[in-house]
């Protein structure tokens, strides 16, 4: 072979930055692997084969040996693979020295000392060589996915962007991790995060993506320098890339202002990170400890707003002034859906006729079982309701002392509502006829403890005969949407089926015994 691997060796080991062993042992198994392909036959498609082996004999690459080994075993009966093993005592027919363990070696010829294997011998060390650059390159990017990357761009396609980096190394921008308003040419330099790398590419293994929250972060890190020091923290973000983001921050010092830090003398560090992506909106929220306040600030809501809290769902009703909803909403929602998405709470904007007629539809289930449940007028379900009473089972469960505090009930009257509760309940669970329109209109609260369930759709499900999860699990989209609910959506109700399939498989499978031990 003259010289030609050694100077491949040497000019694959400096361009790529690899060490020169590693290349020249890439070399040796592709020598290797077209070797037992053309002593064995092709190893793909068998599920075994011969065990050969290249090695070479000299430092400038142009010798080397060729041999098969075969693994020595004690006995017939641990040979698993008559190609590869061998037993002690025919292996020491050939060598009387050789041990358990070792292996026993045959020369065999060069097969690239012939012309007909020479063309599949190079295809063989060029792809062995290939996979060890690539190896070397997830070595040494494995540590830093989620960290930013930057580099030039080299070609541009429909699908993808390919970029060098500083260190010499491809990667690849798909079309669909890139934003909407990037528009790269060749020589352009560009920011992206890593996203994975695909260790089963032999090409730009390396995929970056500028989608996502990890650039926002860096970008910010690299701009501010008292996010860079500590001293400002980023406490959350949410974003629709290319679009808008929302960056909660706080400062851990009381002289420093953090939003004032991240935007910059006349906007200048906010207005930097929004250049890099395409002129992506970015507004700088200050966090606070009180979740109420951070919706505040996160929305801008006008000081006229009413935040109402519901903590069991996670979940606020602001009510907006009419002229002031479109802000408070944002372009196709915009606003309250990443406002919603920073502070890890449901946000229902709605102006406050729209609030009252959504607390008459809550309020309707509830009075009606209480009036026919527990034989009182409207005004006594009204107290309950408004006392946060929603189902038989919250009466049942609050102490007498704590129904008769309750103004417009007494000692008298709540002695009176505890013994009504527990009788009907009692006939409800017997399935009694007398109850006959409770037991369908009273939904299991599991079913009201869903996300998005509304307490009015629920008692309407359950009108309906859907009234516990198993009832849910066994409904499709299509059952629901013939139901013709108030406010029907098929993505809410997708979820609450899934909810409810999810739950029962995760109640079925912790039921399920762990197993006899072995003695």
């Amino acid at each position: 072979m003259d010289n030609e691997l050694e100077i491949l060796a040497d000019m694959v080991a400096a361009e790529r930055d690899l060490p020169r062993d590693s290349v020249v042992r890439a070399i040796e198994d592709g020598l290797s692997e077209a070797a037992r392909q053309h002593y064995g036959g092709d190893a793909r498609e068998r599920e075994t084969g011969i065990e050969v082996r290249v090695r070479f004999t000299n430092a400038r690459l142009t010798e080397y040996e060729t041999f098969r080994v075969w693994t020595v075993v004690a006995s017939e009966e641990e040979v698993e693979d008559a190609e590869r093993q061998v037993t002690v005592e025919q292996a020491r027919s050939d060598n009387p020295e050789i041990q358990i363990g070792e292996q026993l070696r045959e020369d065999l010829k060069n097969i690239g000392d012939t012309r007909i294997s020479a063309r599949r011998t190079k295809q063989m060390w060029m792809r062995k060589i290939r996979e060890a650059v690539s190896e070397q390159i997830a070595q040494r990017y494995r540590n830093q996915v989620g960290e930013l990357l930057s580099g030039e761009v080299k070609r541009v396609t429909d699908e993808v962007i390919l970029v060098e980096l500083s260190t010499g190394v491809e990667a690849r921008l798909p079309r669909s991790n890139a934003l909407s308003g990037d528009k790269y040419k060749i020589g352009d330099q560009v920011r992206a995060v890593l996203e994975i790398i695909d260790e089963k590419s032999s090409g730009q293994q390396l995929l970056l993506t500028r989608q996502g929250t990890d650039i926002i972060k860096h970008l910010f890190h690299l701009e501010v320098p008292e996010i860079a020091d500590g001293t400002v923290e980023i406490c959350g973000v949410a974003r629709e890339p290319g679009v808008r983001s929302k960056v909660a921050v706080r400062s851990g010092d009381g002289r420093v202002d953090a939003v004032g830090a991240c935007i910059g003398a006349r906007g200048v560090r906010v207005q930097t990170v929004t250049d890099e992506l395409a002129q992506e909106r970015i507004d700088i929220v200050p966090w606070d400890e009180n979740v109420t306040q951070y919706v505040i600030n996160s929305m801008s809501l006008p000081q006229t707003a009413r935040i109402f809290v519901d903590e069991n769902s996670r979940s606020m009703d602001i009510t907006i002034e009419e002229q002031d909803l479109g802000h408070a909403i944002g372009k196709y929602g915009q606003n309250v859906r990443l406002s919603s998405e920073l502070c890890g709470w449901k946000l229902n904007v709605m102006t406050a006729d729209e609030l009252r007629s959504k607390m008459e539809r809550n309020r309707q289930g509830p009075r009606e079982l209480f009036m026919k449940g527990l034989n009182i007028d409207d005004n006594m379900a009204d107290i309950l309701f408004n006392e946060g009473f929603y189902t038989l089972e919250d009466i049942r469960d609050t102490p007498i002392e704590s129904l008769a505090g309750i103004e417009g009930i007494g000692a008298d009257l709540a002695k009176e509502l505890a013994k009504r509760v527990r009788r009907t309940l009692v006939l409800i669970a017997r399935g009694d006829e007398s109850v006959r329109d409770l037991i369908g209109s009273a939904p299991a609260q599991e079913l009201l403890d869903l996300d998005n369930m509304e307490t009015a759709t629920a008692y309407a499900l359950a009108k309906h005969g859907i009234s516990t999860l198993e009832d849910l699990a066994e409904q499709s989209t299509y059952d629901l949407q013939d139901l013709e609910l108030e406010g029907f959506k098929e993505s809410i109700a997708d979820s609450w089926i899934i909810a409810a399939r999810r739950k029962l498989s995760e109640a079925a499978a912790a039921a399920e015994p762990v197993g006899e031990g072995v003695n």
